[in-house]
């Protein structure tokens, strides 16, 4: 993500119809409110300048970065501590320069969940994804939900988030999902969220750094449990000091997965990500090829260590420590 969904203006009359909606308004209310916006700014010629202008903005900053080794994809985003006006018209901005750019791959909200804002407005903010995802049904969407422990908000605040996100906006993408313990109907949601192949992202540092979840208290290994397909994400780097290899180092030193499980994590990150299935192909053509050319020299070490697999080592303790040597190897190769 670079920057949110530009703000534009409407009357004031529209504003204060919107600003007027809460998350317990009928959706016929909703509905009325949301199409009278959207019927005034959707062939607006300032709008639509402002819209273009931020697509050009987009383009701009990923100029001469995109090259053979590197691939970089955006993802336009809204506040959800704004007001249900600037909300919606940020939302519409988001939505309309992700069908005007190959670069702008999805839409996303963002901000914590537990302000009296993002609490009130929540399901609101739901409805307001499932308005402009029937208008824009080709536009992706990734939402930062669950992000909430108790303390932070009652319990029944707890309940409804990560489900709202996918039933409601439509989400394909959930960040975080930290709260899946207490959502209603938990085992049913992870049965849905799997049979759908809804992605979560896990996001060890930062849910460390902001919630105080890690080791067994992270749901990462109950969405492993229920087969829901896992990508390894940073969430705010630069908030969180931390980068994607460090992220991986901790999963592998938290919960000692096999290689192929980190090889299938490592998969998971194109096989789920919003790009179109040309983009998506060379990317694991070259994913492939880089495997291919570590397992190679991996092979190649071994046999010089050991003269036996890695299986008959002599202790757990030495099996583990071969593990991380492979892991910290993997983790160079790729960077490279």
């Amino acid at each position: 993500m670079l920057k949110s969904g530009p703000s534009i203006s409407v009357t004031d009359e529209l504003n204060v119809k919107l600003n007027s909606l809460n998350s317990k308004s009928n959706d016929s209310e909703i509905d009325i409110a949301l199409t009278a916006y959207f019927n005034m700014v959707v062939n607006d010629s300032n709008v639509n300048t402002i819209i273009n202008n931020y697509v050009k903005m987009i383009d701009t900053s990923a100029a001469g970065i995109n090259d053979g080794n590197f691939a970089i994809r955006f993802q336009s985003y809204v506040s959800r501590g704004s007001s249900p006006s600037q909300v919606f018209g940020s939302l519409f901005s988001a939505f309309s320069s992700a069908i005007r750019s190959d670069l702008i791959v999805g839409v996303n909200i963002v901000g914590p969940e537990n302000g009296i804002v993002s609490m009130r407005d929540y399901t609101l903010h739901m409805k307001m994804f499932r308005f402009l995802k029937q208008r824009f049904p080709t536009v992706k969407l990734a939402m930062h939900a669950g992000e909430l422990v108790l303390g932070l908000v009652p319990p029944e605040g707890l309940q409804f988030h990560i489900r709202e996100a996918i039933e409601i906006a439509g989400a394909s993408r959930i960040g975080h999902g930290i709260d899946i313990f207490y959502e209603h109907n938990a085992y049913e949601l992870l049965e849905k969220m799997k049979q759908l192949n809804i992605v979560v992202e896990a996001v060890m540092s930062s849910n460390a750094f902001i919630l105080g979840i890690e080791n067994n208290a992270h749901p990462m290994l109950v969405y492993k449990a229920h087969g829901v397909p896992l990508v390894i994400a940073t969430d705010d780097a630069a908030v969180s000091r931390s980068t994607l290899s460090n992220e991986y180092l901790i999963f592998s030193d938290r919960y000692r997965p096999s290689y192929l499980e980190i090889k299938a994590l490592v998969y998971n990150s194109i096989h789920f990500a919003f790009l179109n299935e040309s983009e998506k192909q060379k990317q694991l053509d070259n994913l492939n090829a880089r495997f291919e050319s570590f397992e190679a020299m991996i092979a190649k070490v071994a046999s010089t260590l050991y003269d036996s697999s890695i299986s008959s080592l002599s202790s757990t303790a030495e099996q583990a420590a071969w593990h991380m040597v492979l892991f910290f190897c993997l983790v160079c190769y790729l960077s490279n």
